[in-house]
């Protein structure tokens, strides 16, 4: 494998004139450059990173901070204003619905279109077009036009002839989400092959969990700028903050905290907290003090699955507080979510908060993951009309791990029984 980077960005940038009338325009053309009549919106600015072949990036952020744009350029449909982009091999983007379709042709001569624009000939086309007509799996509708196809069916083509030319490269720009279940899970298995054959793979999703699941790295955008550069899970804790900030920029972990990483805490100390916790929040209240218990009421960091485990938090109120809520969630060592829940989602309307209130707030449930390493995270927030207020978030604050009782697989122990017996009398 080349040691070469499959894509390479540098300094990368996408700059827009946005005129105030459409006249502004021919003024512009008039002036030959001795005056301006726009003012320029940086779209995206200053991006640099690399990944390797067979590497796998997320990207993530709020809607309008770039995310489709950076695609775009690197997939070279849109041209940048600044810096540079490098592409290593056959390319695959699968970008907004409709990139790459003509609206009039049918499913085959989109078929044989797209995979033309793909670098395909015509043979080559036709030998995997059975292949791809069956995981489409749009019936009779592959020899009707573009236009009326549902974006279910549109995507399923797409994303069938994006993956059957096998690049080098693939871009997934949210795509999956207009597909169902059935639909999605065949597109993951489709692109964990990929990943397995050595494509290298850059994502865009809103789904965390996707973000966490099949990539190694994740780049945070925020008004057009990386802001965070790291792992997936506190990448998708940073963008959690910006997604709930109100009047303070992010603040992500730096580099050198992300590496001061302290050993593992004691098993069975039970309420030491992380170092590497995430923590944030506009102060109205806290969190001071967190503790697991076991089933027999001792703090514990290990806990056999199956087993009653309450997760016990102090609470301390600052400032008035009218709708409390407080929440609870568990990530496994990839940092995919495996469980969560709130007061809120449990129909439990909570009184307001006054200064100096102090309460004690107990999360009690059954340990039916499956044996590894887990990490807690715990909330208090405020709902603010139709809003969440975040007073007091403390992801990853707390590492735990769980042993088998049998040697069932899978994320969760569903203490299946298991009854063989012979039948009896006429089967038929």
């Amino acid at each position: 494998m080349s040691s070469e980077p499959a894509v390479r960005a540098v300094g990368l940038g996408k700059c827009y004139e946005l005129y105030r009338q459409p006249q502004d325009r021919l003024k512009q053309i008039l002036a030959r450059g001795r005056r301006r009549y726009y003012r320029e919106f940086w779209a995206l600015r200053d991006v640099s990173f690399e990944i390797p072949p067979g590497g796998t990036l997320g990207i993530v952020g709020r809607n309008g901070s770039g995310k489709s744009t950076l695609l775009q350029l690197v997939a070279g449909t849109l041209a940048a204003s600044a810096g540079s982009v490098e592409v290593r091999g056959r390319i695959a983007p699968l970008l907004e619905l409709g990139t790459g379709f003509n609206s009039e042709f049918s499913g085959r001569e989109n078929v044989y279109l797209n995979g033309a624009l793909l670098g395909l000939s015509q043979d080559e086309i036709g030998a995997r077009f059975d292949s791809i007509a069956s995981f489409a799996d749009i019936g009779e509708f592959i020899d009707q036009p573009e236009k009326v196809y549902s974006s279910g069916m549109h995507v399923r083509l797409a994303f069938a002839v994006a993956t059957a030319v096998e690049p080098e490269v693939f871009i997934l720009d949210e795509a999956l989400a207009v597909g169902d279940a059935r639909f999605q899970l065949a597109c993951y298995e489709r692109i964990q092959r990929m990943l397995d054959n050595g494509t290298t793979l850059l994502f865009v999703s809103h789904d965390g969990n996707a973000v966490k699941r099949l990539c190694e790295r994740c780049l945070v955008l925020d008004a057009g700028q990386v802001v965070f550069d790291g792992a997936p899970n506190p990448a998708l804790n940073a963008y959690s903050r910006i997604l709930f900030a109100r009047d303070t920029p992010p603040t992500p972990p730096t580099r050198a905290a992300r590496a001061n990483v302290p050993p593992p805490p004691d098993l069975h100390a039970g309420a030491d907290t992380l170092a590497k916790e995430y923590r944030y929040g506009s102060g109205k209240g806290r969190i001071t003090g967190i503790v697991m218990l076991d089933a027999a009421g001792a703090a514990s960091l290990l806990f056999e699955t199956g087993t009653r485990v309450v997760v016990r938090c102090t609470v301390e109120v600052e400032q008035p507080v009218s709708r409390p809520v407080f929440a609870l969630r568990i990530k496994n060592d990839r940092g995919v979510e495996v469980y969560g829940t709130n007061t809120y989602f449990q129909g439990q309307t909570l009184p307001p908060l006054d200064p100096g209130a102090r309460l004690t707030v107990e999360f009690t449930q059954e340990m039916v993951l499956m044996a590894g390493s887990y990490f807690l995270s715990v909330s208090f927030v405020e709902l603010v009309g139709e809003e969440i207020e975040p007073l007091d978030r403390r992801y990853d604050v707390l590492e735990f791990r769980v042993t088998a009782v049998d040697r069932s697989f899978g994320v969760a122990n569903l203490r299946s029984q298991i009854t063989v017996r012979p039948q009896t009398g006429d089967t038929n």
